[in-house]
């Protein structure tokens, strides 16, 4: 086995593991330590710190990790391979929950009115959603028109955190709130690093950082809230339209990086310093 792709499947098992003792942890203070009416954890709850140093040493971890691999990977091609059923299902599920979010927040909406800010992240769902369909309809050569729509994504990641952020009627520092200002911060990095790829300046080391600590953090917040929600236990202030978006853009990126390693099992045990290159890529390159 290769020592690239030793070095990259444990930094990758690192992070899934972690995530799900990560969930594990943050489920039961959830329901044992947290005060619902004051929307804090209780005085002296213990589970949230320990949640909290884990997943700051899990980061640690990974990024020294990433660091060890950052010569392998300076040409490393995310590009998906559109001949992947990963890839296919995962964007297709990933859009059409997007366009669900926009159906569902728009009826909602009509009842209680928008801010500025939820009403710029309703208009920017849809080609949102366009990004990922594009992703797996149009051929790679027309990546201007998917760099089009990834900034498109970038921008309502980025009006959904906004108006988290400026929500009204909650408390500043709640830390189901806090949490999720970081899940949301993590991930809309992760795919303004992704749309680099389409405008020909990518980051590849930072790409895979991002990707794996987004699983860390996206897992700490959406995997409870997911389990609580089935269980009928509701966490405070909680989206669960968005949280069903959330959910598929975790599991994108989760596949996204798992489908990383089946490219790098292919590298060369010679070129670990040198440039590797999607096989989708090489396949297409011979056409």
């Amino acid at each position: 086995m290769k020592k690239y792709y030793k070095t990259y499947a444990a930094a990758l098992i690192f992070s899934v593991v972690v995530t799900m003792a990560l969930t594990y942890l943050r489920s039961i203070a959830l329901v044992t330590e947290f005060d619902s009416a004051a929307v804090f954890y209780v005085h002296g709850a213990k589970l949230p710190r320990v949640f909290s140093i884990v997943a700051v040493a899990s980061i640690i971890v990974v990024a020294l990790l990433v660091y060890f691999m950052r010569s392998g990977v300076k040409k490393l091609s995310p590009t998906p391979n559109l001949s992947s059923p990963i890839i296919i299902f995962t964007s297709s599920l990933l859009a059409f929950m997007t366009i669900a979010y926009f159906i569902l927040t728009l009826n909602f909406g009509m009842k209680d009115g928008f801010t500025v800010m939820e009403k710029a992240a309703l208009v920017l769902s849809l080609p949102a959603a366009m990004y990922h369909l594009i992703g797996t309809a149009i051929p790679m050569k027309n990546k201007n028109i998917r760099l089009i729509f990834s900034i498109a994504m970038i921008l309502w990641l980025f009006t959904v955190l906004m108006s988290v952020y400026f929500k009204k009627g909650i408390i500043v520092n709640n830390p189901n709130r806090t949490l999720e200002l970081a899940a949301l911060s993590v991930v809309l990095l992760f795919f303004a690093n992704e749309g680099r790829f389409d405008a020909n300046v990518a980051q590849p080391t930072t790409y895979i950082f991002l990707g794996l600590t987004s699983i860390i953090i996206g897992g700490l917040y959406v995997l409870p809230n997911i389990i609580l929600t089935v269980m009928r236990i509701y966490p405070d202030s909680l989206n669960v339209a968005f949280m069903v978006v959330y959910g598929c853009m975790w599991l994108y990126i989760l596949l996204r990086m798992y489908h990383y390693a089946r490219d790098i099992r292919h590298i060369d045990s010679n070129s670990y310093d040198s440039a590797i290159i999607s096989p989708y890529l090489l396949e297409n390159s011979k056409n």
